[in-house]
C-alpha cells in the first residue's frame, strides 16, 4: 500500500508504463482488482498506461525496463531485471540506448484510451 500512496504525495511523481498484453493475460480472475486499479490510475494526470498488444508481434525486448529520472544532481538511471539479476545503469551511452528502446516500445503500444479499453475487455472475460 505504501507504493500506491507515493502517487498521491506532493509533488506527485510521473509514471508512464508500457505493459505487454501477455502480462495482463496472466492475471487470474481473482486478482482482477489489479486491472481495475490500472484503469483507475491511468486517469490520473501524472500517470499513463499503454498496452503493447499481442497483435503487434514480438518486440524483441525481455524483462522489466525502468528509466528513472531524478532531480539534479542525481543522474538518470536505468533499472533492468534480467534473468536472476538486477542491473542499474548510469552511463550516458547506456541511458540513451534504453531511452531509444523505450521510445520504440511506446510507439508500438496502443494509445492510453485504447489501452484502457483493452484492459476493460480483459475484465469482461
Amino acid at each position: 500500500m505504501f507504493r500506491r500512496s507515493i502517487f498521491n504525495s506532493d509533488p506527485r511523481p510521473t509514471l508512464w508504463a508500457v505493459i505487454d498484453e501477455a502480462a495482463l493475460l496472466r492475471i487470474p480472475p481473482e486478482l482482477s482488482g489489479q486491472l481495475e486499479y490500472l484503469i483507475e490510475m491511468s486517469h490520473q494526470p501524472n500517470i499513463g498506461v499503454q498496452v503493447l498488444p499481442l497483435s503487434r508481434g514480438l518486440h524483441g525486448e525481455t524483462g522489466q525496463l525502468v528509466i528513472m529520472d531524478f532531480q539534479p544532481p542525481d543522474p538518470t538511471t536505468v533499472y533492468l531485471e534480467v534473468m536472476a539479476q538486477e542491473l542499474y545503469l548510469e552511463k550516458p551511452r547506456e541511458i540513451t540506448y534504453y531511452q531509444h528502446v523505450y521510445d520504440r516500445l511506446q510507439a508500438a503500444a496502443l494509445p492510453v484510451e485504447e489501452s484502457r479499453e483493452l484492459i476493460s475487455g480483459l475484465l469482461a472475460r
